[in-house]
């Protein structure tokens, strides 16, 4: 301000002010200005480069996309890989720890799980069965669900005895998982029975009500943990009924071998 005092008792102008004073002392702003300007265009221009150079390098959204051909669009892999996508929103909705965040972490849940059963239905809709879509359709689920015990045994929604419903769940993702990989050098499929499809749809509507906690009712609470034991219960018995596929296909394996044979 005193510059500008004595600049106008010198007797100078507006212009002769903003030309002498303001751009002289705006300099090094202006300098900074235009280099972090010229950062944000060369990284606009860069970033883009670098993603799609590589597969390996290519961020979720431009992954998804690469699912969409040019005549047909992969159904399957891509509701899967948006299931798998959707559970960091889950996760972090949920340690929110607000109402509102709960139910919305409730409301990604179940619109992953809806996504992660449409995409089977559409893959056999439009026979659009593909390697990368019998990878992530095991697995969308099965990651959605572990995340999501996970978190409620952490958070104490699912604390004491009701621990031990979400072991059972999980010790049973993870065998099936084992048989699976298993026949599958066997050339030998195991298909999903009735049952198991009841016991995860029972198991992913009791989830979607422990999620909500304590936004609401204690009523949805306890009938998410009778529904959780009922998965429970369920996954014992599809659990057994896979494990004695399983070694039904290691018992012919072994009388089949060539040591058996002298």
């Amino acid at each position: 301000q005193d510059l500008f005092e004595a600049a106008q008792v010198d007797g100078a102008s507006p212009l002769q002010q903003i030309r002498s004073l303001v751009i002289p002392m705006s300099g090094s702003i202006l300098g900074t200005l235009a280099i972090l300007r010229f950062l944000a265009c060369w990284n606009s221009f860069v970033m883009p480069l670098v993603m799609l150079s590589s597969e390996y390098k290519q961020v979720i959204p431009v992954g998804l996309m690469r699912l969409d051909g040019e005549y047909v669009k992969l159904w399957g892999p891509m509701m899967a890989s948006f299931s798998i996508a959707a559970i960091p929103l889950v996760v972090a909705c949920f340690w929110l720890d607000r109402g509102w965040a709960q139910w919305l972490s409730m409301i990604l849940f179940v619109a992953a799980a809806v996504t992660d059963w449409f995409d089977g239905y559409f893959a056999r809709r439009y026979h659009q069965i593909s390697r990368l879509g019998r990878f992530l359709d095991p697995i969308a689920d099965k990651l959605l669900v572990a995340a999501a015990l996970l978190m409620l045994v952490d958070n104490g929604q699912l604390g004491g005895i009701n621990v031990l419903a979400a072991m059972i769940i999980l010790a049973r993702e993870i065998l099936v998982s084992g048989l699976r990989e298993f026949l599958a050098e066997l050339r030998v499929g195991l298909p999903v029975s009735a049952l198991a499809k009841w016991k995860t749809a029972v198991q992913m509507v009791a989830i979607a009500f422990l999620l909500v906690g304590d936004a609401a009712s204690p009523t949805i609470s306890d009938l998410g943990l009778w529904l959780i034991w009922i998965a429970a219960a369920l996954t014992l018995i599809t659990g057994y009924d896979y494990l004695r596929t399983g070694l039904r296909h290691m018992a012919e394996d072994t009388s089949s071998s060539p040591g058996d044979s002298s």
